[in-house]
């Protein structure tokens, strides 16, 4: 959730995806459909700038939606592979009017087959072991 600038908006993320509210509640508007990972607000409160997953969901895009028209600006497309994470994306912010900050999860992961080793043994097999027992 974000308040604009100018205090007329808040951008949040619904179920539906990304979506704006007067601070009064009484007016709101979808934005767009998807629900965008990070976002942050231009400086006239005019425009939302945000990180989004793209149309084939294999990559992350970097766009822009006018809130009067609902109109997007893809600015990249295709910033990076989509990562491995249930949150790929912290934050985003402007710290320039054309110049925004946030980070990025990088999952790296290796598979490892392990064969032919005995398991230590556990607590109760080394007590076991230590108590002599008679057959009858």
């Amino acid at each position: 959730m974000q308040w604009a600038p100018d205090g007329a908006w808040i951008a949040y993320n619904s179920r539906s995806g990304l979506a704006i509210v007067s601070p009064d509640g009484q007016s709101s508007r979808m934005l767009h459909e998807q629900v965008w990972l990070a976002f942050s607000w231009a400086a006239d409160s005019q425009r939302l700038y945000g990180i989004r997953q793209s149309d084939d969901l294999k990559h992350l895009t970097f766009t822009s939606v006018d809130i009067r028209s609902g109109t997007e600006h893809v600015l990249g497309p295709d910033i990076m592979p989509m990562p491995v994470a249930g949150q790929p994306v912290r934050g985003l912010t402007r710290v320039l009017p054309t110049t925004f900050v946030t980070s990025f999860v990088r999952v790296r992961s290796d598979v490892w087959m392990l064969n032919g080793f005995q398991p230590p043994p556990t607590l109760w097999d080394r007590l076991v072991s230590l108590v002599p027992f008679r057959s009858r």
